[in-house]
């Protein structure tokens, strides 16, 4: 640490693991991104600084936001369309930098609780304990992601999530194919505009048919979804949780 004429400092930290720097960077910028693109005018620089402040600090990554400590994640109140709308967003507006910052979020989680884990019972043990984990931040991340799937009410006034019926529209099918541009499932390189618009949750099970139930999934990986102790969850919309046989899990974000 280095005391500035100008009563600020500098924080610094030396010869550091370089994979392990970079990725502790790409974390801080997406947490900063994720509150820029929700509204913060500050320089991204600037953000960034306060991000790694309060991580530093022992905040967790959901209460790093630019403002009170409101989540990094979260969109202002009364802001636009929403993220899984009808097509009422752009495209090319796939809200990556906030499904970077939750991907991240579910990592850490994910990483942390089996590290501290006493799971000895074997796969099927390790495999509820994980997907519980997931359905938890599901649903942690629920109200939230709520605001960016309503579009409008119905005539009861309540919101709107998602459209009536199976099929997707047009403008849902390509909202979801430019946010996830391949198969959702790790390693498959096939492009979503060949593959299976899924309901992550089945629709006969009460999914909605709302692009934060929906991802691109070839036919191969549609039948393995549905296999005996393959299970996949998406805890933001276009950030898919895989979670195989032996228990092991599989983190795939929008994107490229």
């Amino acid at each position: 640490m280095y005391d500035n004429p100008d009563g600020t400092a500098d924080l610094s930290g030396r010869d550091l693991p370089a994979d392990e720097a970079e990725a502790a960077f790409n974390y801080v910028s997406a947490l900063a991104a994720a509150i820029k693109a929700d509204g913060d005018e500050r320089p991204l620089a600037a953000i960034r600084a306060d991000v790694l402040l309060r991580l530093l600090r022992g905040r967790g990554p959901a209460e790093v936001g630019s403002a009170g400590g409101s989540a990094g994640i979260e969109r202002p109140a009364g802001a636009g369309a929403g993220l899984c709308g009808d097509g009422a967003r752009e495209v090319g507006d796939t809200g990556a930098s906030e499904a970077a910052a939750v991907a991240e979020a579910v990592w850490d989680e994910l990483d942390e609780l089996l590290a501290h884990s006493s799971v000895s019972g074997g796969p099927a043990e390790r495999r509820l304990l994980v997907a519980e984990a997931a359905r938890r931040m599901r649903e942690a991340f629920a109200e939230l992601k709520i605001r960016w799937c309503e579009v409008g009410v119905d005539q009861d006034g309540d919101p709107v999530h998602g459209r009536d019926g199976y099929r997707p529209s047009a403008g849902m099918r390509r909202l979801v194919q430019a946010r996830n541009r391949m198969c959702v499932f790790p390693t498959c390189r096939r492009p979503a505009a060949a593959c299976d618009l899924d309901h992550t949750i089945p629709y006969h099970r009460g999914g909605p048919t709302c692009p934060c139930n929906l991802a691109p999934l070839c036919r191969r990986h549609h039948r393995l979804k549905q296999a005996p102790d393959w299970t996949l969850i998406q805890p933001w919309p276009g950030v898919a949780l895989w979670i195989t046989p032996t228990g092991h899990w599989h983190l795939v974000g929008p994107g490229p």
